[in-house]
């Protein structure tokens, strides 16, 4: 899938050999090698050989050294074909000196350079060839080359020559060395593969380019297997790092309904709108169609009427008892109310029986008084033993969890669209101004692996689905860029000063 880097919202396909938005990587390792060919080509005038498997970072290192010699020399690219035999590279370089090689034979030719050199050499100009794919070019050329340089092996040799290409550009320039010229006169460099930290940081700035971080894709669970399967081979690397995000998509989206896709990519805004209409349904629902809600309503209910039945009845024994006593009756015997005080769950009344008396005398009415008293005080011991126990019905206040004020509270939330990240403040003022967006704009100055970015944001939204919404409303040719949905949060922490 040719453009699955839009269903990541990104600017551009971070894994395009040929994109131009994304700068070359280059390690520590890679820098110094650079560095030595600068000062080689200034110090030595041995030829310079650069190999390294396919893909493994030859042409960035060219592409380098080219851009930092053209400050101070001259340089002649080649790009290494079987085509160039030696008069065919003879009249190339010559055409870069400005010699006018029509007719000349190579003996002549080689004059006219040599000549041109040396006149380079008194004016302190300098000069470098340059030749890709040098594996490619007949072995004659490659005699004519180191012939060339042997001949002007002179500490003022204004002319250097950089020959770049795979591993078996080392055995046809040492094979011609040894039998005729001396290994001396070649000075080899060989590219090695990224390791594996090169290659996280590989990800992350080619990533970085086109405006996300590696974290936000990649795990580091993805980043080993892709380190194991390309052996830190960039070519590779970007094959197999692409392999990954394509896995990732949904299968068969492209083949999808419009309505099937939106759900794809916005599952978490169609899962919770199901969840909330479950919640609604069954606030709606249930207090009308659940039994044990009902059952237990009409128990709450009934309760006011069962708490007034059993008062009236406890009004009712405490009366009988008062009446026996202002009757002068006899009450039941001490076992028969420790009998009746056990039995919690139904009042029982005792038997009341009436008895006529004879008249009592003085002391016998003291003897009454008191038995009377004793009476009143097992009725009342009765009557509270027959009392149901009433529990007290309180309303339990809801335990409430104490605020805890975390770090997460002080920062930012929301998200906002990136639509930006240029390496300078002025790229992203003049991106403001050409697209009219000077009022809803923010520019954010953040770092990412040691490089600065200023980061032009659009909006703030409550969550990343109403972020997603709010990109179908932007202008056209906002659009077309892909806006990346990035949270506040994740500014916050990468953010300068």
């Amino acid at each position: 899938m040719s453009d699955y880097w839009k269903y990541y919202h990104l600017s551009s396909d971070p894994f395009a050999a040929d994109n131009p938005d994304i700068t070359p990587y280059l390690s520590d390792r890679w820098q110094q090698q650079i560095d030595l060919l600068l000062h080689l080509s200034q110090s030595s005038n041995a030829v310079l050989v650069v190999t390294g498997v396919l893909g493994v970072g030859k042409s960035v290192l060219r592409h380098e050294f080219v851009r930092e010699v053209k400050k101070e020399a001259g340089v002649c690219e080649v790009k290494g074909e079987l085509s160039i035999v030696s008069s065919v590279l003879l009249q190339i370089l010559a055409s870069h000196l400005g010699i006018n090689y029509q007719g000349m034979s190579d003996f002549d030719l080689k004059s006219a350079i040599n000549q041109a050199l040396d006149t380079m050499s008194s004016q302190g100009k300098r000069y470098v060839l340059v030749i890709d794919n040098a594996h490619k070019l007949p072995e004659s050329t490659h005699e004519t080359l180191l012939q060339f340089a042997n001949d002007n092996a002179e500490p003022v040799n204004p002319l250097h020559i950089v020959l770049v290409g795979g591993p078996q550009l080392t055995a046809t320039l040492s094979s011609i060395t040894s039998e005729t010229m001396g290994e001396a006169l070649t000075h080899t460099q060989r590219v090695e593969a990224l390791n594996r930290q090169e290659t996280a940081q590989y990800i992350e700035h080619r990533l970085a380019s086109v405006g996300v971080q590696s974290s936000n894709l990649f795990s580091e669970k993805d980043i080993d297997e892709i380190f194991k399967q390309s052996s830190g081979v960039p070519i590779k690397v970007n094959f197999f790092a692409k392999n990954i995000l394509i896995k990732y998509l949904p299968q068969s989206e492209t083949g999808l309904p419009k309505r099937t896709r939106f759900l794809r990519r916005h599952w978490p805004l169609a899962a919770g709108a199901c969840v909330l209409l479950v919640l609604v349904t069954a606030f709606v629902v249930t207090p009308h169609n659940n039994p044990a809600f009902m059952q237990a309503s009409q128990g709450e209910a009934a309760l006011p009427s069962q708490r007034a039945a059993l008062m009236a009845k406890q009004q009712s024994n405490t009366y009988t008892a008062r009446l026996a006593l202002a009757s002068n009756t006899q009450l039941p015997t001490q076992a028969t109310i420790e009998t009746v005080t056990a039995t919690t769950q139904t009042p029982v009344n005792p038997v009341v029986k009436v008895q006529e008396t004879p008249t009592p005398t003085q002391s016998d009415a003291q003897s009454d008084e008191e038995e009377q008293a004793q009476i009143a005080a097992r009725a009342e011991a009765l009557t509270a033993a027959n009392l149901p126990r009433q529990i007290p019905v309180t309303s339990e206040p809801k335990a409430t969890q104490p605020q805890q004020v975390t770090q997460a509270a002080t920062e930012p939330r929301g998200y906002t669209l990136q639509l930006l990240a240029a390496e300078t403040i002025n790229k992203a003022n003049q991106f403001i101004i050409n697209h009219g967006i000077e009022q809803q704009a923010h520019i954010y100055h953040v770092s990412s692996r040691g490089k600065i970015w200023y980061v032009v944001a659009y909006g703030q939204y409550n969550d990343s689905a109403t972020a997603h919404l709010a990109v179908k409303d932007l202008p056209h040719n906002l659009q077309r860029i892909h806006p990346w949905i990035r949270s506040l949060k994740s500014i916050n922490q990468n953010k300068v000063g």
